[in-house]
């Protein structure tokens, strides 16, 4: 069985052996043939569980890729509801199925793309409004965009990589866009400050904290502190340089839990247990949270964003105008009222 799945995978690995994809499908087929064959459905379970984060955080451009998501969460579901007695038979060849289909899914995303669609790769936390902003900006002119949200960080990676080819890059934080300015992705001249943000510390609606400063957070009364991966995430890498700051790191770590981007924090915080709490953007902030406390800008960096057109984009009259239009009182005013702050 094992040799089978390897085989169906073998023309993929060498038409992308360059790409991180190509790596991920391979490292896949093995373990879940590995998986099948210990007789061990669970492992599908957390094994499709954390594929599907990890095909998600690649950030692919194409409904084809986005599907390869949505297959392997739905697999993971699946594989939990047949965790019975003799169901390892069926654990196997689901895994045979799983990476036919998300390898397809790959592929696809590879080749396909549609010319007459501008792509924003954008930081998660500024989704909502950018996408508020091109949809009114497209709707002047005869275009459309799509939308890459995920962290800064993994951004970065899938440009660098070669796995995404936005015609607009938007950061959370000057650090990523100078890592693709430094590796040749982005002139620097074409990067543009944007707007700001600033932290807060929120906890679940239906389970209210009662604190009221900052020492609080080494207290019994946390339980738990989800923050953003500060490897990837800004938001994260800002929280935990708050935390430091303050002196409060040392006594909280154990107790911090990181998430790959801020939406997914935002949902996992408003379902939380009692006692859990998190450091996001206000600009996240949804109605499932609640503002327990703000967090002092002294305590970090001055929360920025940047924009820009990766090298090969920048004369694309289409998006010159667009990165004009994001000034424009327009655009401003949605931010503005988004909650971001706007920097002269």
């Amino acid at each position: 069985m094992m040799r089978v799945a390897i085989a169906l995978n073998i023309p993929l690995f060498y038409m992308l052996r360059n790409d991180d994809t190509s790596f991920i499908v391979y490292v896949v087929t093995i373990d879940c043939c590995v998986a099948g064959s210990k007789q061990n459905p669970q492992r599908f379970v957390n094994l499709f569980r954390q594929i599907a984060v990890d095909v998600d955080s690649l950030g692919g451009q194409t409904m084809a890729y986005r599907a390869g998501t949505v297959f392997f969460t739905a697999m993971a579901q699946l594989a939990m509801t047949i965790s019975m007695p003799y169901s390892q038979h069926w654990a196997k060849g689901l895994g045979i199925i799983c990476i036919c289909i998300g390898s397809f899914c790959f592929a696809q995303n590879v080749f396909a793309q549609n010319p007459n669609t501008r792509v924003i790769a954008a930081a998660n936390s500024t989704c909502s409004s950018i996408k508020k902003a091109a949809d009114l900006f497209a709707q002047r002119h005869d275009i459309s965009f799509s939308y890459i949200c995920k962290s800064s960080g993994r951004l970065a990676k899938g440009i660098k990589g070669g796995m995404l080819s936005p015609d607009y890059y938007i950061s959370a934080s000057e650090e990523w866009m100078m890592d693709l300015v430094q590796s040749g992705h982005v002139n620097a001249a074409a990067v543009r400050q944007l707007w700001g943000n600033e932290l807060i510390l929120a906890c679940p609606t239906k389970h209210p904290l009662d604190i009221t400063k900052w020492e609080d957070v080494t207290s019994a009364k946390v339980a738990h502190l989800l923050i953003g991966d500060p490897g990837t995430a800004p938001f994260g890498r800002y929280a935990k340089q708050a935390l430091e700051s303050a002196g409060f790191w040392d006594q909280v770590k154990t107790k911090v839990g990181t998430r790959k981007h801020i939406t997914l924090l935002a949902d996992d915080l408003s379902v939380a247990a009692e006692g859990t709490a998190g450091i996001l953007y206000s600009t996240n902030l949804t109605d499932e949270l609640q503002t327990v406390l703000h967090v002092p800008s002294e305590w970090h960096d001055p929360i920025r964003y940047y924009g820009a057109a990766p090298v090969g984009k920048e004369d694309d009259a289409i998006m010159v105008d667009f990165i004009s239009f994001l000034k424009s009182p327009e655009a401003v005013e949605i931010f503005s009222n988004a909650g971001f702050l706007i920097l002269p």
